[in-house]
């Protein structure tokens, strides 16, 4: 049986005219937290936040199911997991008793931000602690773990209260669940817009990895070897090869030819001292 009458008043809390609970009732808060990361406290305040804990804990203890759920709830948790989505550039997380203002994570230190009126106050006493995934398109966010309505012994006060504490962990008096308590999961969805604005620029390729904060560091390649260059020997210190006259190296071929036995191609023509031919 779904809860019919929290489905009206979450959508009716936002259109309530009255001056005197515009100041509570749920403003727009459905807005990227990249444009606005710090919410201010009262802007997700309404009267109707107050009411989701007791209807909630009614509506368990008779056994029906259904999320009793204002707008400004709603609202409140998509811009929370929005957040947590781009500070770690993960799909999936959870949400801890901090997330609502707690000053411990693992359970209520009696501290909520925006008060009895507040959506963590409303979350903090029907869903508490819980893990969530998100499709990588985008959609319904799925609630993985820590959604189970119930209570531990002793939690509700004893006597009357662990009646009521027990009845509600084994389903409710209608007992729709075989002997299981229900289930508060909060329905919000993630649009693929909203997942395109945290990981749009070619970063959708990492989604669930860490976001890089540094460009990354390119090595350089290794410079190419140096080729040694030859130098001659060039005699000892303070040698200076003597530079031969024409006539030297005329001379010098003339012998080099006859050690060889062929003609010289030096020739002497007429006007020229020395000079070469065949």
């Amino acid at each position: 049986m779904s809860w019919s009458l929290m489905n009206t008043l979450k959508y009716l809390a936002p259109r309530v005219g009255s001056p005197m609970l515009l100041p509570f009732t749920s403003r727009n808060l459905a807005v990227d937290p990249m444009a606005k990361p710090s919410l201010p406290e009262e802007s997700n305040k309404s009267v109707f936040n107050s009411l989701v804990p007791p209807l909630t804990l009614a509506k368990n203890f008779m056994g029906f199911e259904g999320t009793p759920e204002t707008r400004a709830q709603e609202e409140w948790m998509k811009n929370k997991i929005l957040q947590k989505v781009r500070n770690t550039g993960s799909l999936s997380g959870g949400i801890d008793y901090k997330d609502y203002g707690s000053k411990t994570a693992n359970e209520p230190s009696g501290d909520w931000t925006g008060g009895y009126l507040g959506a963590p106050f409303a979350y903090g006493t029907t869903l508490g602690k819980a893990d969530y995934s998100i499709p990588q398109t985008g959609g319904k966010v799925n609630w993985t773990g820590g959604t189970s309505y119930d209570f531990p012994t002793g939690w509700l006060g004893g006597g009357a209260g662990d009646i009521i504490g027990n009845t509600i962990n084994t389903g409710g008096l209608a007992n729709m669940t075989g002997g299981k308590p229900l289930h508060y999961k909060p329905d919000i969805t993630i649009t693929p817009q909203d997942i395109m604005n945290i990981f749009g620029g070619g970063q959708m390729m990492h989604k669930g990895e860490p976001v890089p904060t540094n460009e990354p560091t390119i090595t350089p390649p290794p410079a190419a070897p140096v080729v040694p260059t030859y130098n001659p020997p060039q005699g000892p210190a303070g040698f200076t090869r003597p530079t031969r006259s024409p006539a030297q190296q005329a001379a010098a071929v003339d012998r080099k030819s006859k050690s060889m036995g062929v003609k010289s191609p030096i020739r002497r023509t007429p006007g020229t001292k020395y000079g070469f031919g065949l």
